[in-house]
Parts: C-alpha cells; sequence; structure tokens
C-alpha cells in the first residue's frame, strides 16, 4: 500500500527524519557515555551512521533491479524459503517465551480478579478491553484451575496469535521482506517477551486491534463498497469504547482509502467513502455505549460519563525519556533500522509508504503526551509497534523497485484489450454455444415448460442482440491517410512485336572524320 507523493508526503518525512534523528543522537550518546566519552560525541556517530546507511541505501538500490529478476524467476522457491524462515521463527518465539514462563510474575491484580472463589463475581470496570480481559481469564480459570501459569499461557497465545495477523497484513500491504523483518524482531524483542509474561489486557486488545485491521485489509483489498466503508467505522466505534487507542483504525482506514490504486478514484469520492467512515464511527460508538448500559443494568449517561472521565487530559507531559534502558542492543538495532527510512523515501519519485504510519505514531505520542491514555493500556506499546512497523517498510523500501498502481494500470489495459479482440473474434458457433445460457438467465423460463418454437424465436433473437453487442465493441482501425505503392498487375501483350532486318543503328563513319579538335 502506498500514497502519491504530495506536500503532506514531504512533512511527514520531515517528522519522521526528526523522530529517527532524535532517536540515533540519543543511543550515540548514551553509547559514548559508556565508552568513557563526551555526550555530545553522539552527535557524531549518529552522523557517521547516517552516512554509512545512505551509501548502503543507494548500493541496494543499485542492486534491486537484478534482485526482483531473480526473485521473479524463482518465486515459488523463495515462498518455500520465506515460509520455512517464518515457521522456524515462530517457533523460536514460542520457545524464547515459554523459557521465561519461571520468570514470570506469580501475582497479578487481574488474577486475584478473575480467579474462581465462591462468592465473588467479576468488577464492573469502566475500562472495556480490562472487563472482556478479566472475563476470559475467568473462564480459563473455570477450565483448567486457579493457576497463574494458565493465564500466562493465554497471554502468550494471544501475543503470538496478534504477531502473526500482523504479519499477514504486513506482506499484503508492504511486501514479504517488510513483513519478515518486522515478525523477526517481534519474536527475539525482550519488550514483546516481558509483554507476554505479564497479566495484563494488552495483548487481548491487540489481538482484537489487529482482527479488525485484517477485516479491513481483506475487504478493502475487493472493489469497495459504501458498506464496506460503514463497517470499517463500527470497527474502528467498537475498538475505541474497548480503548481510545481504537481511533488508530480511523487513520488506518483513511490510509487504505486514500492509497495508490490500479483504477484512478476522484478525490470527492475518497473524502465521501472517510465521511461515511466517520458516519460508521459515530454511529457505532454510542450503540455500544448503550449496550454496555443495558447489560450492566446502569444508565447511559453515567455510563458515558465515565468514560469520557476515564480519557479525560491531565495536562501537557512528555512520558519519553532517554537513559540506561536506552543501551539495550533491541534499541540499538531499531534505532538503525529507522535509519534507512530517511534515504528509502527517496528511492521513489511518486510515491511513499510512510505516511499513514507517522501520523498514527504522531498521534499516539501526541495523546500520551496529554495523558489521555488509560492505564491500563499505556500508550507505549502501540507506538514501540509503529516505531517497528516503520522500520521494517523503510529497510525493505530499499529492495523494491516495481510500481504496483501503474503495473496493475498497464495490466487492466492489457485485459480490456484482450477482452475487445474476443468480442471481435467471436463466432456464430460461440454464440450458439452461449444462447442457452444467457436465455436462462435473462428470461429464468426453464426448458421444460417452453415450446421449441419460442426456444429458436428467443435463441435466434439473443444471437443478433449478441451480434449487434459485438459489432459495438468491435475495434475500428484507421484508414491509412499515407500514400503506398499501387498494387502490380500482370499484363500480357495481345499483338505482335516484330522488328525488321534491315534495322541496323550501326552508322558507318568516314575514315577523315575526326572530332578532335
Amino acid at each position: 500500500m502506498s500514497w502519491n507523493k504530495n506536500a503532506f508526503s514531504y512533512l511527514t518525512w520531515v517528522l519522521y527524519s526528526f523522530m529517527a534523528g532524535v532517536i540515533l543522537i540519543a543511543v550515540g550518546a548514551v553509547l559514548c557515555t559508556e565508552a568513557g566519552l563526551a555526550a555530545y560525541w553522539g552527535i557524531a556517530l549518529a552522523v557517521l551512521y547516517g552516512i554509512i546507511v545512505c551509501a548502503a541505501v543507494f548500493k541496494f538500490r543499485a542492486l534491486a533491479p537484478v534482485l526482483t529478476s531473480f526473485s521473479a524467476e524463482k518465486r515459488g522457491i523463495l515462498i518455500l524459503v520465506e515460509a520455512i524462515l517464518v515457521t522456524a521463527l515462530l517457533f523460536a518465539g514460542l520457545f524464547a517465551r515459554v523459557q521465561g514462563i519461571g520468570n514470570a510474575e506469580l501475582s497479578s491484580e487481574y488474577y486475584e480478579a478473575a480467579k474462581v472463589v465462591t462468592g465473588q463475581r467479576i468488577p464492573q470496570i469502566v475500562h472495556g478491553a480490562s472487563y472482556l480481559y478479566i472475563k476470559l481469564l475467568h473462564e480459563v480459570f473455570v477450565l483448567l484451575g486457579n493457576h497463574i501459569v494458565n493465564g500466562i499461557w493465554v497471554q502468550i497465545i494471544l501475543q503470538m496469535t496478534a504477531l502473526l495477523l500482523l504479519f499477514f497484513v504486513m506482506r499484503k500491504l508492504a511486501g514479504a521482506i517488510a513483513a519478515t523483518v518486522t515478525f523477526g524482531f517481534f519474536m527475539y524483542a525482550p519488550y514483546m517477551i516481558r509483554n507476554s509474561l505479564v497479566l495484563s489486557p494488552g495483548m487481548l486488545y491487540f489481538l482484537i486491534f489487529m482482527i479488525a485491521v485484517s477485516l479491513i485489509t481483506w475487504k478493502f483489498e475487493r472493489k469497495p463498497e459504501p458498506a464496506l466503508f460503514f463497517l470499517a467505522g463500527i470497527l474502528a466505534a467498537f475498538c475505541c469504547y474497548l480503548d481510545i487507542t481504537g481511533i488508530l483504525l480511523l487513520v488506518f482506514a483513511a490510509g487504505v482509502i486514500f492509497c495508490r490504486r490500479g483504477e484512478e478514484v476522484e478525490r470527492g469520492r475518497k473524502l465521501a467513502s472517510f465521511l461515511l467512515c466517520l458516519t460508521g464511527a459515530g454511529v457505532g460508538f454510542p450503540v455500544f455505549l448503550f449496550l454496555d448500559a443495558m447489560l450492566s443494568g446502569k444508565a447511559f449517561r453515567g455510563v458515558a460519563g465515565a468514560w469520557f472521565a476515564l480519557y479525560a487530559p491531565e495536562g501537557f507531559r512528555l512520558p519519553v525519556t532517554f537513559g540506561p534502558a536506552g543501551t539495550s542492543p533491541e534499541v540499538w538495532v531499531l534505532a538503525g533500522a529507522l535509519t534507512f527510512g530517511i534515504f528509502s523515501f527517496w528511492c521513489h519519485r511518486r510515491e511513499e509508504r510512510i505516511s499513514s504510519g507517522v501520523t498514527a505514531l504522531y498521534f499516539v505520542m501526541a495523546a500520551g503526551c496529554f495523558g489521555i491514555f488509560a492505564e491500563e493500556q499505556q500508550s507505549f506499546f502501540f507506538t514501540y509497534v509503529l516505531l517497528v512497523l516503520l522500520a521494517g517498510v523503510g529497510v525493505a523500501q530499499c529492495l523494491r523497485t516495481e510500481n504496483a498502481p501503474e503495473a496493475s494500470e498497464e495490466a487492466a489495459v492489457q485485459s480490456s484489450l484482450e477482452d475487445d479482440l474476443v468480442i471481435e473474434e467471436l463466432t456464430d458457433s460461440e454464440v450458439e454455444s452461449s444462447v442457452p445460457e444467457e436465455a436462462e438467465e435473462r428470461e429464468g423460463i426453464s426448458a421444460e415448460n417452453e415450446t421449441k418454437e419460442d426456444a429458436l424465436q428467443r435463441e435466434k433473437a439473443l444471437k443478433e442482440e449478441l451480434k449487434k453487442e459485438s459489432a459495438e465493441h468491435k475495434v475500428q482501425f484507421l484508414e491509412n491517410p499515407l500514400p503506398v505503392p499501387k498494387k502490380h498487375v500482370k499484363r500480357v501483350m495481345d499483338y505482335p512485336l516484330r522488328s525488321a532486318p534491315e534495322d541496323d543503328f550501326d552508322f558507318a563513319v568516314a575514315e577523315e572524320d575526326d572530332f578532335d579538335i
């Protein structure tokens, strides 16, 4: 999924470059401090690394056509290698999480709220994702017993399933390279492993969010219809009801609506589609609040007031700080990969792939600065996920050469021309063979209830109609306006041609005749 480059694209690139540069300089400063150098040497280290990455990007860009042709020739083998690699990464990530179960915390407030105890009921919680998570844990404990390890296994399964969905979405929207890079990073990232070993509603909400993203991606891949835009708004409303980060679904839907497509879509139609998506969200959100009020036995005004109070801004603050935590190899790899996106943006003149992700990232960071996120679902998780996704897209952009929208346009034009040629070359036998099927579809009359004469008349009428349609779609070639050589006509003389025997073109010349002067 890509977008045409415009003024907004260059603005998002500036914001992305600023963010990636700040992270890189901060990591460099920490590394220099640990090495006994002054912190300002981190700027020089970041500039040096940026120069190296720039050279590497343009080197990859030079090799991209060769890699593209190779991938086209060995497509089946590469798909098999990709499947094997992703499977290996999946099992390796699962093994890393299972190994960490022994170090997991054995107490949690969610465990205490969800465990099966006589006379204990599940508490009413304003945060929708937390309430669903406690319900899920309670059902698991009913089936398997009050063991916190069972809850940790639930966390691992939720996270692994969500990451698999994320892999397929990334593969559909950004390609196999970006999907594989991000999936491998998530499998081994210590931050993601720690999140899978702590009982919290974050992984359940992450899975629900990815299910909604997958549905939107799958539906919008086909020909978009107004009902699909309205459905995307309803999905966003449901995720917003569970947690306010569901607004990111609207950002994603906007990115899908305004992306480059094989067919040209008017800007006004795109705006109308996005307004329909917003309408679906505006209609669906009060409905979910009303269902909550009806099921909990509370007043609608009280439920709505509690939701808005939960996400009320708390004042401006900077939740992100740099310190010893920034020295982990996880952050080094992430900062290094983000740098690729600064230069890979310029590898394509007409399209880019970071606008939607950068917009969502800055929205999450700005909302986190104003403290509108709930304590149960902090903003750092989605900030981290979006940074990893942008890093994967930036790396993949270095190796991408084909322009999918333009290729699809050419394929559509070629398909249209082929359809015209097929119509032009339609024979009478093909028309006659297609008449019975057309008769059943258009008239809907059973062959058993009609006479033979009626069937013949209808077939004859349909045959004439198909011939008329083929004549209308027939390609009309222009007459050649240039002069062409006339066709040679063979002629045979019908009279004899005889020569007189005295005909002699040699004239006798006297010896004294001399024309030399």
